[in-house]
């Protein structure tokens, strides 16, 4: 019966290990296949720990936290350069640096100040739409925990293969600006 037993816990083990494998490739295939949500994926996932450690980063901490996600997810010079309209065209190369330093500060102290403590809030990705080809929109919400949504919809563009983010919207508006107060009132 030993050996009987010790068969069927290796078969059992055999079988649940190729579970896990094929719920990991199923994972890593639906990442491949929405590259535009796993972006948002991982901004998202950045923001909840930097919630969760809020209180004791403070806003330089959780400033400094975000800087490099939001600089590897966001095409900051599209944004910037769409902020500015068709001024951006009459500005030097100094002042259009100028302006993106000004617009990339803008949108991480919004991140840092607006997603600044945790009180059982989650990220829900809502919905994935095509736009065309090389565009997506992503809607995702932060889930209070009474089950209220405060929904952010970001718009991504595929430049030669690399999602990055080009848009966002809230209830509050759109921009950078549309974060203020988004997690708390969640």
């Amino acid at each position: 019966m030993s050996s009987h037993r010790q068969k069927l816990q290796q078969t059992i083990v055999c079988i649940v290990a190729t579970l896990v494998v094929c719920a990991c490739i199923g994972i890593w295939s639906a990442a491949a296949a929405e590259p535009a949500r796993a972006v948002v994926d991982r901004l998202d996932s950045a923001l909840l720990t930097t919630m969760k450690q809020g209180d004791a980063l403070g806003f330089e901490g959780r400033y400094a936290r975000l800087a490099p996600e939001v600089d590897d997810v966001f095409d900051l010079r599209t944004m910037a350069r769409r902020a500015q309209g068709r001024r951006w065209q009459s500005l030097d190369a100094h002042e259009r640096r100028d302006r993106l330093a000004r617009y990339r500060h803008g949108v991480i102290a919004a991140y840092a100040q607006g997603f600044d403590d945790h009180h059982g809030q989650r990220f829900a990705v809502t919905r994935v739409k095509n736009l065309d080809g090389a565009r997506r929109e992503v809607s995702t919400a932060i889930v209070a925990s009474n089950g209220e949504r405060r929904p952010i919809r970001y718009i991504l563009a595929n430049r030669g293969g690399d999602w990055r983010i080009v848009d966002m919207h809230s209830p509050e508006g759109r921009g950078p600006a549309a974060l203020r107060g988004v997690a708390r009132k969640a």
